[in-house]
């Protein structure tokens, strides 16, 4: 039972009592703050490894790499017989499809002899005509007979979208094929009459006299061959939606590639792996305003980066992740020395794809996430896996275990890969660590998702206590998104896209004077429901989610509080934590109120469907008990499984190891039920936790009935119970077992009701009777039923035990166990009651 003060333990036994309910909204996802992003930039560069990073003035640093590109078509015409040419001192316009994406960089044109043309591209424009105006060489070029490659302004080309290349030259030379219609990605071409010598190309194209469906120009724009990857720097100064984030400065002809950033103070370092296979440092004490380019270490064959500050250290951490190796260079920038520390990956993986990596303040340790794909029995798998690195001294740093975060069996053509991870420097309760994937699906319907997560609330690193990850935004990110934070905001990012979402606060929606009606419900191992009926006659809530009302989402958080008015004020406590499910507007003459639906813990359970197979003790590597499978497991939808100090747990729920499987698809409760039947304790649900208990017959009462705190109505029910119960597996060996437990005094009776299980699980006698024990325990409990209505008891919670005095039945101080609640308010004649089931202690 929760602690109530004197004054409000009392308030709720007199007569006279004054009811207080209070209910609040917030904007969380199982106490996370819930993130809204705002798209600030799209751009057109390419895909590739990218980070971000910000300094003490707020400024914004990104890089970038380009990688290798091969000379390509990306629009236009192709090579055929020319047929004849079109004449000279005219605008030509001629519409082609893009077949590829990338930097137009070349404007190829065919000629049928010498002279001079002027080229640009336009974008299309409603009625499939020449548009705005994209780049334009408007300085005269020498062409020959044939091909004629003529260099041209950087134009990102989108694969799929409608382009006009355009021309004019001083001479009838501009080559054509024969007429034809359809074929060559064209559906026609405009012309008109304009004057070579002193053209200059128009933005927008303007209108055209004539037009034709069945000729085209041998016309096109390519991307040349740039055999080198460039590594790019971005600064932006107070970023904003206004501020410019495709202007970049090339700072590296000669990186392979694989890039990092971080920031700290007036401190910026970029580090790169260089084509000679070395690490190098890119870094500036001024706030990027000058720089410094030198080697900081000679390991080989990275293949992904991440950086990250020490923030009590002058000390910068690149992590560089090779095919089965981790390490971290510590470079100390204040003297410019640095360190290096192994991980050798176990399980030893084939090859990885991508590192993130943040500095975690609650453990005062590195937080590190990397991708790999394992070679292992029964199947090879996909999987991101986390680590962490202690600081032992100054000059000793230590690799953590590594612990799976998500997983695919490798055939189901899903992986993931390019993760990273970020906490604020200073963050607040409601900020834990969020990390960030990319889930590939190879199959048809091919996809490159980026995913979001964060660690359960109020749970360690260490533990890889992670919410189930869930795609978040509607692109394709091949190389994933970096996360950065200011003192407001969060900021995602790639190369061609910038995203911003506001910190937010913990204030939350009071929506306590508008109470009209409260009816909870709270359930032993399934879900319970939360309904609160608010007054709308003023229209207050017609717009959930705007202005006012904007906390007041589906999946907002909604925190319950029960108390009274006492002789100290009002008093109150938690009651229990919810989320909005739904809700619904009732509408009767004279009268309009707006109702809100919401699940508990054990309904985030229900809504929780396994994604991949997961299972514990299979082989004897890293042994879970059953209370840490019931963690884990909880972690999935969000729920911290609490070791609760004031209460015991049975031997079986912290001895017991079951080999534990879940197929996907399965669904979290009737997982939970599965494990919970495995022992004698019970769930307790506790706002944004929940811990077990060993529901113990022996038991103390914490509270009485029937007495001071009187009791309105009741019923007091006695079943015939199974009297034994029967488990039944196999020892490794393929052997028997067969255990049973009784209720002898019924079986006297002969009264012989049997309950059988099978068990695959069941492996060792020991085990089997810790089964028949608990089955025998819950029917003991079941044995003894009913309810009884009285006032609130602000404190009550599942599986409590009390004690009844009730004269009409002979009963004195006789216990019985909490197995279930409903709890009704009406603010109309203050009704506000509870209906306690019971079973036997």
């Amino acid at each position: 039972m929760r602690a109530l003060t004197a004054t409000l333990k009392a308030a709720q036994k007199k007569s006279d009592r004054e009811p207080y309910v209070e209910a609040k909204v917030y904007n969380l996802q199982q106490g996370v703050e819930r993130l809204s992003w705002t798209r600030l930039y799209t751009g057109t560069e390419g895909d590739s490894p990218h980070g971000i990073a910000f300094d003490d003035e707020g400024s914004m640093h990104r890089i970038r790499v380009e990688p290798p590109l091969f000379a390509a078509k990306l629009v236009g015409a192709d090579d055929a017989e020319i047929d004849g040419s079109y004449v000279a001192d005219a605008f030509l316009a001629d519409r082609f499809t893009a077949v590829k994406s990338g930097p137009m960089t070349q404007f190829k044109i065919k000629c049928s002899g010498a002279g001079h043309v002027k080229v640009a591209i336009y974008a299309n424009k409603t009625g499939d005509k020449p548009g705005d105006l994209l780049n334009a060489e408007n300085v005269g070029q020498e062409v020959v007979a044939g091909w004629n490659t003529i260099n041209f302004p950087e134009t990102q080309i989108t694969s799929g979208t409608i382009y006009w290349l355009a021309s004019i030259a001083d001479a009838a030379i501009i080559a054509r094929p024969a007429p034809k219609v359809g074929g060559y990605g064209y559906y026609s071409r405009y012309d008109r009459p304009e004057t070579y010598a002193t053209w200059t190309f128009p933005d927008p194209a303007g209108d055209f006299p004539y037009d034709s469906t069945t000729v085209k120009d041998f016309v096109a724009g390519w991307q040349k061959d740039t055999p080198t990857t460039k590594l790019y720097y971005q600064k932006v100064a107070d970023p904003d939606d206004l501020s410019d984030y495709s202007s970049w400065t090339l700072v590296a002809s000669d990186c392979h590639g694989e890039c990092a950033i971080a920031a700290s103070g007036a401190k910026v370092y970029i580090f790169y792996r260089k084509n000679d296979n070395t690490i190098r440092k890119y870094y500036s004490h001024d706030h990027g305003a000058s720089w410094t380019n030198a080697q900081v270490s000679v390991l080989i064959n990275v293949l992904s980066m991440s950086a990250s500050w020490w923030p009590t250290t002058d000390n910068v951490l690149c992590f560089c992740l090779k095919a089965t190796t981790l390490y971290a260079v510590v470079l100390d920038t204040s003297t410019q020395t640095a360190q290096e520390f192994e991980a050798v990956l176990a399980p030893v993986p084939d090859t990885t794809y991508g590192i993130g990596s943040t500095y975690d303040p609650g453990s005062g340790n590195m937080a590190v996430i990397y991708a790999a794909r394992i070679d292992a029995l029964p199947y090879d798998y996909y999987a991101l896996f986390r680590t962490y690195l202690d600081r032992i001294a100054a000059d000793n740093y230590v690799f953590g275990a590594l612990k799976t975060v998500i997983s695919s069996p490798d055939g189901a053509e899903i992986t993931y890969e390019y993760p990273d991870c970020h906490q604020p420097t200073s963050p607040a309760s409601r900020e834990p660590i969020r990390i960030l994937g990319v889930e590939k699906y190879a199959g048809i319907t091919s996809y490159k998702r980026p995913l979001l997560s964060h660690l359960v609330i109020d749970t360690a690193w260490s533990d890889a206590t992670f919410i189930e990850p869930w795609p978040f935004l509607d692109i394709s990110a091949d190389y994933g998104l970096r996360m950065a934070t200011t003192s407001a905001y969060y900021w995602l990012e790639e190369p061609n896209g910038v995203w911003r979402a506001s910190r937010g606060t913990a204030t939350a929606l009071d929506i306590s004077d508008d109470i009209l009606e409260v009816h909870q419900v709270v359930k032993p191992d399934s879900p319970g429901s939360l309904v609160i009926l608010l007054d709308n006659h003023a229209g207050k809530y017609a717009q959930p989610g705007i202005g006012a009302l904007a906390k007041l989402k589906k999946g907002s958080q909604v925190e319950l509080k029960l108390g009274y008015k006492t002789t100290a004020g009002i008093e109150s406590v938690e009651a229990g934590t919810y989320w909005v499910d739904s809700w619904e507007y009732q509408l009767k003459p004279r009268s309009s109120a707006f109702e809100l639906r919401c699940i508990d813990a054990w309904g985030l359970a229900d809504r929780w469907i396994a994604r991949y197979s997961l299972n514990w003790n299979r082989t004897a590597d890293s042994p879970r008990t059953l209370w840490q499978i019931i963690y884990e497991l909880m972690a999935h939808f969000g729920i911290k499984l609490w070791n609760n100090p004031a209460v015991t747990q049975s031997s079986a729920m912290t001895n017991f190891q079951p080999d534990f499987y879940i197929s996907p698809a399965s669904r979290g409760t009737s997982e939970m039920r599965r494990l919970l039947s495995f022992c004698p304790d019970g769930l307790v649900p506790y706002g944004l936790k929940s811990y077990t208990k060993d529901l113990k017959s022996d038991e103390a009462h914490c509270y009485d009935y029937g007495t001071a705190h009187v009791i309105l109505e009741a019923s007091y029910t006695e079943y015939t119970p199974m009297t034994r119960a029967q488990v039944m597996g196999r020892t490794a060996a393929d052997a028997r077992v067969i255990e049973s437990a009784f209720d002898w005094d019924e079986l006297e009776r002969g009264i012989d009701n049997l309950w059988l299980r099978y068990d695959p699980n069941l492996q060792d006698a020991a085990t089997g009777q810790r089964q028949a024990d608990a089955m025998m325990r819950e029917e003991a409990q079941r044995g003894k039923g009913g309810g009884i209505r009285v006032p609130v008891n602000c404190g009550q919670e599942l599986y409590d035990v009390i004690r009844i005095t009730d004269s009409r039945v002979g009963m004195t101080t006789e216990k019985r166990r909490i197995m279930g609640m409903i709890m009704d308010y009406t603010r109309i004649g203050s009704h506000y009651q509870q209906v306690l089931t019971l079973g036997a202690p």
